[in-house]
């Protein structure tokens, strides 16, 4: 006579065999260990080297247009103007002047620049130059430096120079065979596609905390 009883689901059958049990723990064991993906380390910047440093307190009311900033060759084309909007606003927010005003007018010289702070009606303009500029990838591997002049509008003359630069080391996953067999059994994947404007944007904002923080009185920055 067969002996009837309840019959037992998929996942139970294959629990019960000691070697399938063994392979569901190993692989239940390297997926979990393959944990966060690994994340950029923190940037690597230089202090701001001030290359003229203003005499006498700025004139007040201390009112300043920002200009567009000169970008590299190959740049994406609004990234000037975004540069200098962003300072714009860490200016407004840090308070460095009384009043501050965007003007979308491209410069070439420094005398344009000294006419479109001009033609605003402001005291002083600023003229922005990133010399240096690599996107990087998610993962990290940006590099960003930028040089800074405020000029008075009634003379013409550079009241600040100041300069600084940043680097974002690239993470890289580690290497070795177990690592590799964790990444076999995980289903999110580093992606090493550019990721131009976050990477950017996060170091040129930290740029300009840096900058407009010497501008504003400050005699040291934070790394």
């Amino acid at each position: 006579m067969r002996r009837q009883g309840h019959s037992q689901p998929w996942q139970a059958l294959l629990l019960n065999s000691p070697s399938m049990a063994a392979l569901v723990l190993a692989v239940a064991l390297l997926a979990g260990c393959a944990g966060p993906q690994p994340t950029p380390p923190l940037a690597a910047k230089t202090a701001p080297v001030v290359y003229v440093y203003p005499l006498e307190p700025l004139a007040a009311p201390a009112s300043v247009t920002v200009l567009p900033f000169q970008t590299p060759a190959g740049s994406r084309p609004d990234l000037g103007a975004a540069a200098a909007q962003l300072f714009k606003d860490v200016l407004m927010g840090k308070r460095a002047f009384r009043t501050v005003v965007y003007r979308q007018e491209p410069w070439h010289a420094l005398t344009d620049a000294v006419a479109a702070g001009r033609r605003a009606g402001t005291r002083y303009v600023l003229a922005g130059r990133i010399t240096r500029l690599l996107p990087g990838v998610e993962l990290g591997g940006g590099e960003a430096e930028i040089h800074l002049r405020l000029l008075e509008t009634a003379k013409g003359r550079t009241v600040w120079y100041v300069a600084e630069n940043m680097l974002q080391p690239p993470a890289y996953p580690e290497g070795g065979f177990l690592p590799e067999i964790r990444r076999a059994f995980s289903f999110s994947y580093p992606s090493r596609a550019p990721q131009e404007r976050p990477v950017t944007t996060a170091m040129l904002l930290r740029l300009a905390e840096d900058l407009t923080d010497v501008m504003a009185g400050a005699r040291t920055v934070s790394h």
